[in-house]
């Protein structure tokens, strides 16, 4: 998302479902889904159908549900928007939840802050995915392309998480970088959502970063 599209993805965030939806702190799920071939690893995203940060890479994921516990709604949302099934998982790892510095920067439609749980799936190379739910498509990508575009919301957080443990240095330094400037970029754009937000009459997202 760059800053030109801002204006209408400001309204994609700013609208009465958004206003009606988010009522509290809201629990999200993410899952990096990841393959490995010929020793390159790749990460499976989705493109957005729709705001926030429609078109960009994004990873599968969703709202906990009531009363769901947070792995249960990573796997349903993996079928849900890409048709993960056990049968194809070869491992999977919970990579625990978001850094509390990030949860009002996460999601630009709420003020009340976000909790997302990460969960990373390795999955068998024979899988083929099916673009579902928000997915409008899917596309596996190497690491790389990542540092070098960038996620929706703040989901470099997992790719971080997921592999800065397994690169060299060097890649390990771009992933943090990556993230960084992500982490930036969202900051800015909540300072955006929150004139429209004043102007709607509705709470303001706070521009700290944090739930107390």
């Amino acid at each position: 998302m760059s800053n030109h599209e801002w204006p209408l993805e400001v309204l994609e965030v700013t609208n009465d479902w958004c206003y009606s939806k988010f009522k509290g702190l809201a629990r999200t799920v993410d899952a990096v889904i990841t393959k490995k071939v010929d020793g390159i690893d790749y990460i499976l995203t989705i493109e957005r159908k729709r705001g926030p940060d429609k078109g960009a890479y994004a990873l599968p994921g969703g709202i906990v549900d009531a009363g769901e516990y947070s792995f249960h709604a990573a796997a349903r949302e993996a079928y849900e928007e890409v048709g993960l099934t056990k049968d194809y998982i070869l491992s999977d790892e919970h990579l625990g939840t978001n850094s509390i510095n990030d949860s009002y920067l996460w999601d630009p439609r709420t003020p009340h802050g976000v909790r997302v749980y990460g969960y990373k799936y390795v999955v068998s190379d024979d899988w083929t995915p099916v673009a579902g739910d928000d997915a409008l498509s899917y596309e596996w990508v190497t690491l790389d392309e990542l540092i070098d575009k960038g996620m929706a919301f703040l989901h470099m957080y997992w790719i971080n998480q997921a592999f800065v443990k397994e690169v060299g240095a060097d890649a390990a330094g771009k992933l943090v970088k990556r993230y960084t400037a992500d982490r930036m970029r969202q900051a800015m754009f909540i300072k955006e959502v929150n004139k429209k937000r004043v102007a709607d009459g509705q709470p303001t997202i706070p521009e700290g970063g944090n739930i107390e």
